[in-house]
């Protein structure tokens, strides 16, 4: 991760002099990979972790507030109904107005708490599939 290599850089210091256990950074990419947390999320936790914060990095993101509380299987009913809602601006997607993907993207996003909103990476991917 770019934040161990920086840390090194910062301190001048062999990675094993890093704070962080080799299985804390491991759970940090596992749930950036399971789409729970989102890669500024995940730059908080390690960035706590390299403090010396001594919590598993799904605590420190849970405490945080940090965690993305939904993932595809959440997403897939909520993009459907946006898309079905929004049938004129997916034909004109369809018909090459690509920037709409942002207000799709923003309508999906909506209907979750500012805090608990998902990855926009992950919305934008699965409206692409369906619509694609």
């Amino acid at each position: 991760m770019n934040e161990g290599r920086r840390a090194l850089a910062e301190h001048r210091a062999p990675i094993d002099a890093l704070p962080v256990e080799p299985t804390d950074a491991a759970e940090v990419v596992y749930l950036i990979l399971e789409d729970d947390l989102d890669e500024s999320a995940a730059r908080k936790v390690f960035a706590a972790l390299l403090a010396g914060r001594d919590d598993d990095p799904e605590t420190i993101a849970r405490e945080e507030e940090l965690l993305q509380v939904a993932g595809r299987d959440e997403l897939k009913p909520i993009v459907e109904k946006t898309l079905d809602r929004h049938s004129k601006n997916v034909h004109r997607y369809k018909s090459g107005k690509k920037s709409l993907i942002g207000f799709f993207i923003g309508e999906v996003r909506s209907a979750f708490d500012e805090e608990g909103a998902p990855d926009p990476k992950l919305i934008r991917e699965m409206i692409e599939d369906r619509l694609d």
